[in-house]
């Protein structure tokens, strides 16, 4: 995501300084010509995501799954969480275990979390 800003400034051609009428200068006191000068600057955000899986030899499964970082929301969450949320998960079936946080990117509150065993998740 990038924010562009775009901002025009006149300043008197005698002395230098701002002027916040298009012919007169505040400092001068006369009519004088105006430099104008375009700022312009941009803004760019960058966000991360994880995904790490552990696997044993000779299985097609994964045994362990880390997954960290934003994510966008999709469907009714979309107005609530426009900025997307920040999710971390682990999936160990080892140890038969399921953790998963879920927060809100922008306020960092707690939406979901979930501490239960692997097979007590499982739908």
């Amino acid at each position: 995501m990038s924010k562009n800003k775009l901002r025009t400034e006149r300043f008197c051609k005698e002395c230098g300084r701002r002027k916040f009428f298009q012919h007169f200068c505040l400092w001068c006191f006369k009519m004088t010509n105006s430099d104008v000068k375009i700022f312009i600057s941009e803004a760019i955000t960058s966000r991360e995501t994880m995904k790490l899986r552990k696997y044993k030899d000779g299985v097609k499964k994964f045994c362990v799954e880390i997954i960290s970082g934003w994510f966008p929301t999709k469907g009714k969450l979309a107005n609530k969480l426009p900025y997307g949320v920040e999710k971390y998960r682990v999936i160990d079936r080892e140890k038969n275990e399921y953790h998963e946080i879920v927060k809100d990117y922008k306020t960092n509150k707690i939406i979901h979390e979930c501490h239960e065993p692997l097979e007590k998740h499982r739908k």
